[in-house]
């Protein structure tokens, strides 16, 4: 059983509470959803602030490379291995906007600065907006 690397996504969080049912910095707030507008530029700032260029290129003979913005995240992926023994072992992971990228494919090859990948998963993250790629290094 393996943790879902993508869950995270940009679901708004509710804010910590203390014992007298105050907020964390002691000034009440309603918890208010993030609509799907304001992810979208959450998203697209996001990316053009900290994304990478990089190229997907689907599996097949004829496939067409495609310009894609990553961002990048390394997290801790935790399994199970037959037998019951526990593992944890670090995954290459990013996150390319659906706008960009129409429909991942496992097996595509995504290049960018941090080199080249193979795509091992593809999940979409819990806003709707992104694919979250878990990918495997290529030599």
């Amino acid at each position: 059983m393996s943790t879902r690397p993508c869950a995270s996504g940009s679901a708004s969080r509710t804010p910590r509470r203390l014992k007298d049912g105050g907020a964390a910095n002691g000034v009440r707030r309603p918890h208010l959803p993030m609509t799907a507008s304001l992810a979208a530029r959450v998203h697209a700032a996001s990316f053009r602030k900290f994304g990478l260029d990089g190229t997907y290129t689907p599996p097949g003979e004829d496939a067409v490379p495609v310009p894609v913005r990553v961002l990048e995240s390394r997290e801790a992926e935790i399994g199970q291995l037959p037998g019951g023994a526990a593992y944890a072992a670090t995954a290459f992971i990013v996150e390319v906007r659906k706008s960009e990228l129409a429909a991942p494919a496992s097996k595509g090859m995504l290049v960018y600065s941090a080199g080249t990948f193979r795509v091992a998963r593809v999940e979409e993250d819990r806003s709707g907006h992104l694919w979250c790629l878990i990918l495997e290094r290529q030599n």
